[in-house]
């Protein structure tokens, strides 16, 4: 199902929908909305197939989105949405809505300084209310400047920019972002033994510790030096 929206600013209240996987960081994130008048909360998603949906028929103007999830992570979702719009223009269907995103995301220094220059803003698990705060005014302002689909092609620049490509100039993943008990830990890359895929995870060997880490192998063999 698709929906469009007017190429005006949007009008206050700020519809704004929530994707994350895990119940504490979508509570968390539910609960800082809450605080700010002028956002209107139109609904949470727990994985990406449920945030396309709602993205087109609930039209929000801002989405906070995780970008590991099992099965379609982030950067999947960006790229329907995109397939969508692309479908929709050469049918004549009318125009797919594109919100305002602000990625959340456990990933390393490296992958945020992409995430400064292309995207809007990112939330780098976990982060602060005044860090929030701060994401909230620059959404804010951009959605009262009409910069969504400048935003849109940003987003979509970062996306074919982290994704896994197999080229010679390929560069790998030095560290990995690992969550235990509500905490994040970084694990180097020269410190896997060994790896073995465990459902929607994968599980690194680092001498007598193992660690779980969303991903499929077929990402993590493009992530890391098999040097």
């Amino acid at each position: 199902m698709n929906a469009s929206r007017p190429n005006s600013p949007p009008l206050l209240p700020i519809r704004t929908l929530i994707v994350d996987d895990e119940v504490l960081a979508r509570k968390k994130l539910a609960d800082l909305l809450k605080t700010e008048p002028e956002i209107a909360l139109v609904g949470e998603c727990k994985n990406g197939r449920e945030a396309i949906e709602q993205i087109l028929t609930q039209t929000p103007d801002l989405v906070f989105l995780d970008v590991q999830m099992p099965e379609v992570n982030g950067f999947d979702v960006l790229e329907a949405l995109k397939a969508a719009k692309t479908k929709n223009a050469a049918s004549a269907a009318g125009e797919v809505w594109m919100p305002q995103v602000v990625f959340v995301t456990a990933f390393d220094q490296h992958a945020v300084k992409a995430f400064e220059a292309q995207a809007l803003d990112y939330l780098l698990k976990p982060f602060s209310k005044p860090r929030f705060q701060a994401t909230l005014a620059r959404a804010r302002a951009a959605l009262q400047k009409n910069e969504t689909g400048a935003i849109t092609e940003r987003m979509m620049q970062l996306l074919q920019q982290l994704q896994p490509q197999a080229t010679a100039t390929q560069t790998f993943t030095e560290r990995f972002a690992i969550k235990q008990g509500g905490r994040i830990s970084f694990v180097q890359s020269d410190e896997i033994d060994w790896i073995e895929a465990e459902g929607n995870y994968v599980g690194l060997h680092c001498g007598r510790e193992t660690y779980l880490l969303r991903e499929t192998m077929t990402v993590m063999e493009s992530k890391l030096d098999p040097a």
